[in-house]
């Protein structure tokens, strides 16, 4: 904006006004400056058409978890009985079909990338991992393809039951059913 406007008052001020009304130097910059301004305007022009397009399919792309009549709130549990009392109230909410807690929501990153082990593997393998309830599945519409979803069973002092997506599945177990694979998931 500085180059553009600071321009023509260069040229005027070093040839006057007659030098704007005739083909000289300070013309052709003119000229070349305002093509170089609409040439501009016009890529602006596309790359917010074509932004907003983005945004749009964006709005009607299917991220794979329900996102109507779904209440989603942030809260700081701190640990097992207490997210489970809460849980249990939420359930008894006249209109409540579906509940469950998350540690994050999906499409948000979190930042906690965990490792585990395959039997037959030596490396470590990362992953993201989410902490969830019983119910957070069918509460947010993610079909669970094959195995089962957590329950109410499912607790510290038992063997420890994890649930992986399609992507990871596809990733790491390839030609293999990760259904009961045991794994060593530990921090990294």
């Amino acid at each position: 904006a500085i180059g553009f406007g600071l321009a023509p008052a260069v040229v005027a001020a070093n040839g006057g006004s007659s030098s704007l009304r005739s083909r000289s130097g300070g013309a052709i910059v003119r000229d070349g400056l305002v093509v170089t301004e609409i040439a501009l305007a016009f890529v602006l022009l596309v790359g917010a058409g074509l932004l907003v397009h983005t945004f749009l399919n964006l709005q009607r792309a299917d991220a794979g978890v329900r996102t109507e009549n779904v209440l989603t709130a942030h809260m700081v549990l701190s640990g097992g009985p207490e997210a489970v009392a809460i849980q249990e109230r939420v359930s008894r909410i006249p209109g409540v079909r579906a509940d469950g807690f998350i540690s994050m929501l999906p499409l948000q990153t979190s930042g906690w990338t965990a490792g585990f082990q395959i039997p037959g593997r030596a490396e470590i393998l990362p992953c993201e991992l989410r902490y969830v309830t019983p119910g957070y599945f069918s509460a947010m519409g993610v079909p669970i393809r094959r195995g089962r979803d957590f329950t109410t069973r499912d607790a510290a002092d038992k063997p420890r039951v994890i649930i992986v997506n399609e992507a990871l599945a596809r990733q790491y177990f390839r030609d293999r059913d990760p259904v009961g694979v045991p794994i060593d998931r530990g921090l990294i």
